[in-house]
């Protein structure tokens, strides 16, 4: 990363509004950028009813034959039981796309309080275009109005439909992998370790964009890049802390291992995990620290560190090279070949390996 860059990213560290009085504000913002923003995608919104709450879901399917075409209205409603059918329609849909190896279940970032499906289009539509598979991404409630455990019950009463449903769509249920980035990824490492506590279905695999998973983040982190990378690199201590105050309303809260994974007594039957991080980002350490943690309690754990890059940059404007190679790190992760086409996009790009070494064929 050159000087230019780094004085760019610390000048507009100093501009982003505190998201502690401004979070509804920036939210506003964020649609109105969207119109500018939402890139063509292939796929359709639906409604998941779980009691009295009503979830939106999107599915982003790959591209076929056909150019792909934005699809925003509800169309079909489901309902969450313990062994759901799915409405004829949908059926029919599926039975329209070829039958997909998997399925990615994706949770959004913006520290659970400012993300959508909406300003996630662009990645989404990306995950199936590189992987071939459907993605289907969850617009969880949103704290401070819902905090924890809101977003993860949102995201585990999916996880549970999706599980029962995944055979009427033509997928295995170990064919589902979770991913989320950021705040996502911290869901995602919830919901899994959540999941063997409560007897339910665990996913096989896991993408864990650099996520948040340690819950510290005071002045005595015990985090190298908490301290080195702290402030100036958009995504500082201070605003970490923040977004952890409006996301949990209760003091214990903070030492549950449903908000900080790495706080598990144990680790142990969890997905086979990439976990992904950036190198100048302030959560970097500790989701090296998560893989390690699942390596050394017997899974199967790597952790890829992508050099000159900041947290968020799967969606940063100027970081085509760095997402593009971080896709052709996650096809061969997936067991699936980089198409011809795709690969050029990625390059020759610099990455470290700090947990577990890529397999040579899967």
């Amino acid at each position: 990363m050159n000087l230019l860059q780094r004085l760019l990213i610390r000048g507009i560290s100093k501009l982003l509004p505190d998201i502690r009085t401004q979070h509804s504000r920036i939210r506003r913002l964020q649609e109105l950028s969207l119109p500018l923003l939402q890139p063509v995608w292939q796929g359709f919104d639906l409604k998941l009813q779980d009691g009295s709450r009503s979830i939106t879901l999107r599915i982003f399917e790959p591209e076929q034959n056909s150019p792909p075409q934005s699809h925003t209205a509800t169309e079909l409603i489901l309902h969450a039981k313990d062994d759901p059918s799915l409405p004829t329609p949908l059926l029919e849909r599926a039975r329209e796309l070829p039958p997909p190896r998997g399925l990615i279940l994706f949770f959004h970032g913006g520290g659970w309080v400012t993300g959508t499906i909406d300003s996630y289009s662009a990645l989404c539509a990306d995950a199936a275009r590189w992987t071939g598979w459907p993605v289907l991404s969850v617009d969880y409630r949103l704290a401070p109005e819902h905090p924890f455990p809101a977003a993860l019950n949102d995201c585990r009463a999916v996880a549970r439909f999706l599980y029962h449903a995944a055979p009427q769509l033509g997928v295995r249920p170990q064919d589902i992998v979770l991913m989320g980035d950021s705040a996502g990824g911290n869901l995602a490492a919830a919901l899994a370790l959540y999941a063997r506590a409560m007897g339910e279905p665990v996913p096989q695999r896991q993408i864990l964009l650099y996520p948040a998973v340690s819950g510290d983040y005071g002045p005595d982190s015990s985090f190298a890049s908490m301290h080195i990378l702290g402030e100036h690199w958009l995504l500082t201590r201070e605003r970490i802390a923040a977004y952890m105050d409006l996301y949990l309303s209760r003091p214990e809260d903070h030492e549950n291992p449903l908000t900080a994974p790495l706080l598990a007594d144990s680790l142990h039957d969890q997905p086979e995990t990439l976990v992904i991080t950036a190198e100048y980002d302030p959560l970097r350490d500790e989701g090296e620290a998560y893989a390690g943690r699942l390596l050394a309690e017997g899974n199967s754990a790597m952790a890829i560190r992508m050099l000159s890059t900041v947290h968020g940059y799967m969606r940063a404007p100027g970081q085509a090279a760095a997402t593009a190679a971080t896709w052709c790190l996650i096809l061969p992760w997936l067991g699936l070949r980089q198409p011809e086409e795709l690969l050029a996009e990625g390059g020759a790009y610099p990455v470290e390996w700090r947990v577990g070494r890529p397999e040579v064929d899967r």
